[in-house]
């Protein structure tokens, strides 16, 4: 008799806590941003981003596999193959990789796909409608949106949800089906088991993570969204939020009601090993042999660069510098480095600038030129892009109000 008190006091308190810890792990949100809530877009931020190596993919029948397929994105651009093609963008099969819906959305099709048999009919709170997760028929699980459940009402999830606790699970399902053999490392954490210290590391170790949070502030998650940045000295994450393409910034506090913004949990992703040398190129600068600051017909231009191989190890480089003006004159048009360090190595090419002159028949005006590197004898190649202004217009001054002048 103690033992049945006790438990009907357990569940009368399970029933009268707010709906905010009911909903604690579930995201809600839609293919828009809920009206009215801060967007945190900033500008000039002094802070340490993985943004320019993660792709940034907007919402794709779920916010949690978004998320997650950025994740899968940056691992397919710098590791195994995970993604057919590019995924550098949004394309036809980074999609399909997220939630597949064989690029025809609209429930009724024939096809048999994540959006057919999960996402269709279409429910939205307070509605749940049965779909083919609990009325049967629903394909094999090929995409993360399948393996994290999304959509799928035999899990209490409408149209574009999905579960913390199954982050994991879409992420490793997935790879386990695209790269046979990864054993990637993926761990969920509490905020109160994960600091602001420990978001650092993952970020400084280049490793994006999955936030699941609540944008308006009333004290439930519904939203999840892609860790790729930090600033340490406003204490904010920066993120892709599945909206757009922009970086957002919010201060790093835990979920409450009349917090925007705060963060129920996280999701790691490791063990993945690097398969490519990853280029950032930090600074690139001309020099001109003359020192009088103008790049004029007959100069010799000097081009100095620093980059950062944050990948693995280059071998066998070959660094070369091309111009779309094809009158442009090289003295050294390629260096080469016996290898590139990767794991976030500095590299420059102080005391063997690439060399160019610039010639009498160029006029005046930008010109597009190119730094290519190529490695592993071919295997892998990278190009940057920057713009120089090449020669010093003239311009002749012309009083015509001299001839009024005289003629008085």
């Amino acid at each position: 008799m103690k033992i049945l008190w006790f438990c009907s006091i357990a569940v009368i308190l399970l029933l009268s806590l707010p709906i905010s810890n009911a909903l604690a792990q579930q995201s809600t949100t839609g293919p828009e941003p809920p009206p009215g809530i801060d967007r945190g877009i900033r500008v000039d931020k002094r802070s340490q981003t993985l943004a320019d190596m993660v792709p940034a993919y907007n919402w794709h029948h779920g916010c949690g596999p978004t998320a997650v397929g950025m994740v899968v994105g940056f691992w397919d651009l710098i590791g195994p193959d995970l993604v057919p093609g590019d995924a550098s963008t949004q394309t036809t099969e980074v999609n399909a990789m997220i939630a597949d819906d064989s690029n025809y959305p609209i429930c009724g099709a024939a096809n048999s796909d994540h959006y057919q048999d999960y996402s269709c009919p279409i429910d939205y709170s307070p509605d749940l409608f049965p779909d083919r997760s609990e009325t049967g028929g629903a394909h094999t699980d090929i995409c993360v949106g399948d393996y994290m459940k999304t959509s799928q009402s035999a899990y209490g999830n409408r149209y574009g949800w999905s579960w913390f606790s199954d982050i994991s699970v879409g992420f490793t399902g997935y790879l386990d089906q695209a790269a046979p053999g990864l054993i990637p490392d993926v761990n969920n954490y509490d905020f109160s088991s994960f600091s602001f210290e420990d978001y650092k590391a993952e970020i400084d170790n280049l490793r994006p993570v999955v936030f699941l949070v609540d944008t308006d502030g009333d004290g439930s998650t519904d939203h999840f969204v892609t860790g790729v940045a930090y600033d340490e000295a406003t204490t904010e994450y920066g993120i892709y939020d599945t909206w757009d393409s922009n970086l957002h910034w919010f201060q790093w506090r835990q979920i409450a009601p009349g917090i925007s913004w705060g963060i129920y949990g996280v999701t790691t992703f490791g063990g993945i090993d690097w398969t490519r040398p990853y280029y950032v190129l930090d600074t690139i600068m001309s020099e001109d042999t003359d020192g009088d600051l103008f790049h004029e017909t007959g100069d010799t231009i000097q081009v100095y660069f620093s980059l950062i191989n944050y990948g693995m190890t280059a071998s066998g480089a070959v660094i070369s510098l091309t111009s779309d003006n094809p009158d442009v004159v090289y003295i050294t048009q390629s260096i080469n480095f016996a290898a590139i360090d990767g794991s976030g190595t500095s590299t420059d090419n102080a005391g063997q600038p690439l060399e160019f002159i610039i010639p009498e028949t160029i006029n005046p005006g930008y010109d597009s030129f190119f730094v290519t590197i190529e490695s592993d004898g071919g295997s892998h190649s990278d190009t940057f892009g920057f713009e120089e202004v090449i020669g010093r217009a003239r311009v002749l001054l012309v009083d015509d109000e001299v001839g009024d002048r005289n003629s008085s």
